[in-house]
């Protein structure tokens, strides 16, 4: 019988007849398979269809060995064996090598006697009136015998034929029909047995493990490694038999484990199978015997690369032609997709066509290049290929004319290996190369985390600084990625060194990028002055240079004036460096800086205008690939959602915006993406769900980080606390994020405090501090050009609205009144001061509140062991006197001499009795 009918049983088959109408004492059957039929309806009904076509009369269906084309063609045969009058004749080939014996064997398995006439023309005679379905199995190793079946169809014209085959027919009239293996889970579902069992291979492994194991049950706790093993195995229907043949002697844990090697651990079928089905290495033997030299050749060689190739990497790797002919190699990969070694792979937008193997079809075709002489050759051709790609695809990137990006996202894999075997060569001069060329990989399209992890291990290997440009190149790229993932002391040691050799060997592109790092941890620390002066650096060296990262340091330089509020410089500089990416056709660096320019317009209210131009860039990060792009335009676009208060449309923004940051890694992004989500959750009464957001939030920096996500946390989860009564929880959280804004010295987030303030003053009714609040965050605002966003606008004017209209409060309401102690000409001391004023006003009394000079503020636990601690006791004994565990208590002195700035049990007791604490 066929390997594919076993394909998926691999069990012993009954013959059961099938009628159909005497051509000569003729008795074809079909096998009865002894297995269920397992969810190919969609194949099944795909082909009968096609085969009840009256301009249908050949349909061949082709794949590897294993993926179930027999099983689905038996049951078409058996479908639709009522709808023609003599019924379906089955034919097996496996065993017929020579052309000149298929109609032989056909003539033979249909009982047509001989009368001396070539086997073809018996068949044309017998076949020729009869409405008959000719089922042959196994037509691989017989394809020069494909022009018969034609001339059979031409001369027989109620005649259809159905035909299994490893490789296409190639014939006129062929319908061809590629099946494909089982749909393999969604690991993200992997706890939930029901939606598991939604997947045919989950539903095939289940159903055979159980016919060796009867106690095995799929559930929740082995779910996620069943359907780690459907995917490894990448839905094979054969595969996926033998590994749950092994379920008899091996835990799915242990299985998953053994499938590191496939093919050793895929082996084992029942013993009354033929042998080509008892191990998967035998069933794609079975299709490699069917090559010709050169298509061994080539099908061996191509197993050097991971994640797929194109035809001009198989040129240069995998082809001895020199110059590589192209049809040649075209002619190549067809004949491998024809015999199902090879196909088709998705390709990105605009790229090249590319083509890949199975992984279990190249773990065999890898085992046959270990075997010859031709793996070290392979593997430095491979490296080699890719080096030069990357290389090249880099020097695009930073050049300011070029329109054209070499995309790499499709050859991770390819690079990995590229990288590794020039490691393991000892080609470190090289390798150093390769990792400092693919930033524009791992910065713009995803994989920081990757990339990181590789570049420490290249760059932690013995004599790698001797290569000194070299290394400082891979130094600086290692540098970008820590800063992209939030590591800013990593980042900072990386680049300096990078930089200082980078200066010294005048090397000013490498200079330009460890400058612009530098500049980029020092902004994200708040010293916005350091952060300009190592941007403009950087900047000088990329204009030196004529690199495109010019524009890069001007979206950055954009940033600092953002974060210092100054929009007007901000916008400027941002439309500077569109002037010169739009020209270029430089679609990422286009995308960024309308990212940049959004953000201020933003601000400014220009709301409507700001989402335009993030529309635009989400395309345009999407045609480069560039996945924290998209993140980042994506929650913008749900930061403008929410303001329009369509909070659906900012549910799904954040959402997916989350997910990709997530993905890349960056916690800065997912910082972002989350304080939106917790406002969003708060504006729906969702008061858990907001606070979980903004708690996770302050778990990715911690709650004393003066960065701008974390005080927005803080004022959410302030926000959270006002709502439901808590006003102390409230001045907690907002004296913490006053401190914050106060050292960043942003006037932005100072102001959003300021207005967050005065609607606890109005719940602790200490007028007229609201309207004095109110009006000292839009005097800020006004100064900065940056006026109330509409959702607190609306939540400001409620309080307004809320508050009495006494003479004083109108006066403090005035803008221009408010204004003048604040707006000045350098003023920013003085605002930070009245701010200070104010919040200690808002905050509590004194025998609350410990030196409201120096705006430290205690929790009422905290000042309960301050009390304590006063008065001499000992950490234990405070913990038994309020109910506490020792580690509890310590944790609070800690946080009491952190917050009073004092370095012992002492200095804070008497800091108490001087400020009536104690």
């Amino acid at each position: 019988m066929a390997d594919d009918v076993l394909a998926e049983p691999i069990r012993p088959l009954r013959l059961a007849p099938i009628p159909i109408r005497d051509v000569g004492a003729v008795v074809a059957r079909l096998p009865e398979p002894l297995t269920s039929f397992v969810n190919r309806d969609h194949e099944l009904l795909a082909v009968a269809a096609m085969l009840r076509r009256d301009d249908t009369r050949l349909v061949t269906l082709s794949g590897p060995g294993g993926v179930g084309k027999s099983r689905i063609a038996l049951a078409v045969a058996r479908e639709i064996s009522g709808e023609f009058r003599d019924g379906v004749a089955f034919v097996a080939l496996a065993a017929v090598r020579e052309p000149a014996l298929v109609p032989v064997r056909i003539a033979q398995a249909l009982s047509i006697r001989e009368d001396g006439q070539p086997a073809i023309a018996r068949l044309q005679s017998a076949l020729r009136d009869q409405h008959l379905l000719l089922f042959l199995d196994n037509f691989e190793r017989a394809l020069d015998a494909a022009p018969m079946l034609t001339e059979l169809l031409a001369d027989c014209p109620l005649l259809k034929i159905l035909v299994t085959s490893r490789a296409r027919l190639n014939v006129s009239g062929e319908h061809a029909v590629a099946v494909t293996p089982l749909d393999a889970p969604d690991l993200s579902d992997a706890s939930e047995p029901d939606t598991l069992l939604e997947s045919a291979a989950v539903r095939l492994f289940v159903e055979r493990t159980h016919a060796v194991d009867p106690e095995f049950r799929l559930s929740a706790a082995n779910g996620e490694t069943v359907a780690a093993i459907c995917r490894r195995l990448e839905g094979l229907p054969l595969a996926i038999e033998l590994a749950a043949a092994r379920s008899a002697s091996l835990s799915p844990a242990a299985l998953l484990a053994g499938l590191a090697t496939r093919l050793q651990v895929l082996s084992g079928g029942p013993r009354d199978a033929p042998a080509r089905l008892r191990t998967m290495r035998d069933a794609i033997a079975w299709s490699d015997d069917l090559l010709s030299d050169d298509e061994r050749m080539a099908f061996r060689r191509l197993a050097v690369f991971a994640g797929g190739f194109t035809l001009d990497a198989m040129a240069a790797v995998a082809v001895d032609h020199e110059p590589p002919d192209p049809l040649a190699v075209v002619d190549l990969v067809g004949s491998l997709i024809d015999k199902s070694l090879v196909h088709r792979l998705a390709s990105p937008a605009g790229g090249p066509l590319r083509f890949g193997m199975l992984e279990t079809i190249r773990e065999y075709a890898q085992e046959r290049l270990e075997e010859s002489d031709e793996a070290e050759e392979m593997r430095r051709r491979h490296a080699e290929y890719y080096l030069t790609l990357g290389e090249a695809a880099e020097a695009r990137r930073i050049d300011l004319t070029a329109t054209a990006r070499l995309p790499l996202g499709a050859e991770r894999d390819n690079f990995r290996a590229a990288l590794f075997s020039l490691a393991t060569d000892g080609e470190t001069e090289r390798m150093l190369r390769l990792a400092g060329a693919l930033w524009p990989l791992w910065l713009e399209q995803g994989g920081i985390g990757h990339g990181r992890t590789q570049l420490a291990d290249y760059l932690a290997q013995p004599d790698v600084r001797a290569h000194r440009r070299a290394w400082a190149k891979a130094a600086s790229t290692a540098g970008a990625l820590a800063q992209a993932q939030g590591d800013r002391v990593e980042a900072q040691t990386l680049s300096q060194e990078a930089l200082a050799i980078a200066q010294e060997i005048g090397d000013d592109r490498c200079a330009g990028m460890a400058a612009t790092t530098l500049g980029l941890v020092a902004m994200v620390d708040g010293d916005l002055d350091q952060a300009a002066s190592f941007l403009e650096a950087g900047l000088a060296s990329f204009h030196v240079a004529a690199d495109a990262r010019i524009v890069w340091t001007l979206r950055h330089l954009g940033s600092v004036a953002f974060f210092q509020r100054d929009l007007p410089l901000a916008i400027q500089v941002a439309e500077e460096g569109l002037r010169m990416a739009r020209p270029a056709g430089n679609g990422l660096d286009t995308a960024r800086l309308l990212l940049t320019l959004s953000h201020s317009i933003a601000l400014q209210g220009q709301i409507e205008r700001a989402v335009d131009h993030l529309r635009e860039a989400v395309v345009l990060f999407e045609d480069a690939g560039d996945s924290w792009g998209v993140a980042d335009a994506l929650v913008s676009i749900g930061e403008a959602a929410y303001e329009r208060g369509d909070l659906d449309e900012a549910e799904v923004s954040f959402a997916q915006g989350l997910e990709r940051f997530r993905d890349i890694g960056d916690p800065e992004g997912m910082a972002v993406a989350l304080v939106g989500i917790g406002w969003l959750a708060r504006a729906r009464g969702e008061a858990a769900e907001a606070a979980e957001a903004f708690r996770a939030v302050l778990a990715l920096f911690g709650d004393r980080s003066p960065r701008p996500q974390s005080i927005r946390a803080l004022l959410g989860l302030g926000a959270v606390a006002l709502d439901r009564g808590d006003l102390e929880g409230a001045a907690e959280r907002w004296g913490d994020a006053l401190r914050h804004a106060q050292s960043r010295g942003d006037a932005l987030l100072l102001a959003t405090v300021l207005e967050r303030l005065a609607h606890l003053a109005a719940a602790a009714e200490r007028r007229p501090l609201p309207a004095r609040l109110l009006a000292a965050g839009a005097a800020l605002r006004a100064q900065i050009g940056a006026p109330t966003p509409p959702v607190e606008a609306r939540e400001h004017s409620r309080l307004t609205s809320a508050l009495s209209a006494s003479p004083e409060e109108a006066k403090i309401a005035s803008a221009d009144d408010a204004a003048r102690p604040l707006a000045v000409a350098g003023a920013t001391a003085a605002m930070l001061d009245e701010a200070a004023a104010v919040a200690a006003a808002i905050i509590g009394p004194a025998e609350e509140f410990a030196d409201l000079a120096t705006e430290r503020l205690l929790s009422t636990r905290e000042r309960d062991v301050l009390r304590l601690l006063t008065e001499g006791r000992t950490d234990r004994e405070i913990a038994e006197a309020l109910s506490l565990s020792y580690r509890t208590v310590t944790t609070h002195v800690t946080a009491i001499l952190t917050k009073l700035d004092v370095d012992s049990r002492t200095a804070a007791a008497v800091f108490a009795v001087r400020n009536g604490l104690a």
